[in-house]
């Protein structure tokens, strides 16, 4: 196996054609998520200088691409950061892989991960913990999907009767699969960033590159990537928007946000629910709501993946480190413990927050 590391925006056509024809070609569904596609690669590499590409060789025969971001320390993590929902390889499905080898060919001392898919060949001795990744595949009929799923849940009748009273109370429906409104992404802005603080997390719309990469995918037009900005208004008024991305088959939940005023009418859900009444006529079949045990997240899926979180690295350090987990487990059992790092870590993301809120008057 040979490894050459390239920039994004050293990723020509004849590269992408490739890559496109690994994915189209496996049978793991989710490498048909806009995470996947070489396209969304080139975007990052246009905010992150770290942002690299593993170009995977066997006897001369390109077998796969593995993007990637290097840290100054030598280690490497997921492409995106904390914003990347799926990651991992796009491989030739003939080949076997040596993951420490690869992540050795990268250049890096370990690659941590936390959204590589289980089916992933190579990676089973490094994974510490697994997650279900919530998938509503719709194969082109709604309306199959809802019967579908009124054999299970009453969720989408509910959703329909708050539509109505939404409507009732202040104007028709108006939806917008992928609108262009600057206003509407500002908004999507201000109340995510206040949802951010709200619950204690570091307000991702105050980090500069997280801002821009959000702004470049939202005007991004591309079949295997395209931003897709919807919105939902009740006669004048936005209620609710989503900011995700579509691939040629897949739209992949990202973003949701609503009027926390009108919160009794669920207005995030009901966009949702527009979406994926929209979705077959767009062309995709699936939308993937990633992780998180989330109530409507399990009522509306009606397939899974699992996805797992771990690193690739030498066998004493993953050693110490499994070692260091045991002991927070232990730790974690005291009610004390707990409490108190439930209350320094809002303190600290608080402080975090505050400064970058102070940076950007």
């Amino acid at each position: 196996m040979r490894v050459d590391i390239i920039t994004p925006r050293e990723l020509d056509a004849t590269h992408r054609a490739r890559w496109h024809g690994l994915r189209h070609r496996a049978s793991l569904p989710h490498l048909k998520n806009p995470f996947y596609a070489p396209e969304f690669a080139q975007l990052v590499g246009e905010v992150q200088a770290t942002a690299r590409i593993a170009v995977i060789e066997i006897d001369h025969r390109v077998v796969g691409y593995f993007a990637f971001e290097h840290s100054g320390l030598g280690w490497g993590r997921p492409l995106c950061g904390r914003m990347s929902d799926h990651h991992g390889p796009v491989l030739d499905e003939r080949v076997s892989l040596d993951a420490a080898r690869l992540i050795r060919g990268c250049g890096l001392l370990g690659w941590r991960f936390d959204h590589l898919p289980a089916a992933r060949p190579g990676f089973a001795q490094f994974e510490t913990r697994r997650a279900r990744g919530w998938l509503m595949t719709l194969d082109g009929d709604f309306a199959a999907y809802r019967a579908q799923m009124d054999q299970r849940t009453g969720l989408l009748r509910r959703i329909e009767a708050s539509m109505r009273r939404l409507e009732r109370e202040l104007g028709p429906l108006r939806f917008d699969a992928q609108s262009t409104d600057a206003k509407a992404m500002r908004c999507l802005a201000k109340w995510k960033g206040d949802q951010y603080v709200r619950t204690g997390q570091i307000d991702n719309f105050g980090i500069p590159w997280v801002r821009d990469y959000l702004e470049r995918l939202h005007h991004r037009r591309r079949p295997a990537l395209a931003g897709m900005l919807s919105t939902l208004h009740a006669g004048d008024r936005l209620v609710a928007v989503h900011l995700g991305m579509r691939s040629e088959q897949v739209w992949h939940y990202y973003l949701p946000t609503y009027d926390r005023e009108l919160s009794r009418f669920s207005p995030g859900l009901c966009l949702l629910y527009r979406m994926a009444q929209a979705a077959p006529s767009l062309g995709l079949d699936t939308i993937d709501f990633g992780t998180g045990e989330m109530d409507y997240k399990r009522d509306l899926s009606n397939a899974q993946i699992e996805l797992v979180q771990g690193a690739v690295e030498p066998a004493p350090v993953r050693a110490a480190r499994r070692g260091g987990h045991e002991a927070i487990r232990q730790l974690r059992r005291s009610p004390w413990v707990l409490g108190a790092a439930r209350w320094g870590r809002r303190q600290l993301v608080d402080r975090i927050n505050g400064l970058r809120e102070s940076g950007q008057r």
